[in-house]
């Protein structure tokens, strides 16, 4: 089954079409979306890439400062879609 993957970047918006069994989805832009729902945390995630905060930068600027190179992204991320998530079933 193929579905119509649209970048939620505002400065990007590519559409492929993905076969559903090919996710991770990686853009050109560096937007990833892990699965097929995009839910908050795929949101947020291209809300601080559109405004250039991305994972290198913050932990680049972590070690810059001294403190431990982790960021906990990919945890909080998953955490915000399994909250939030906007599903085929949904009707928002």
């Amino acid at each position: 089954m193929k579905i119509l993957f649209r970048c939620p970047v505002p400065s990007c918006r590519v559409q492929v079409w993905v076969k559903t069994q090919h996710y991770p989805v990686h853009c050109a832009c560096g937007f990833t979306q892990h699965s097929p729902d995009i839910g908050l945390g795929d949101r947020v995630a291209a809300a601080l890439h559109m405004a250039g905060i991305t994972k290198h930068r913050y932990l680049r600027l972590k070690r810059r400062f001294g403190l431990a190179p982790t960021c906990g992204c990919d945890r909080r991320r998953e955490r915000l879609n399994k909250m939030f998530r906007r599903g085929k079933n949904d009707t928002a």
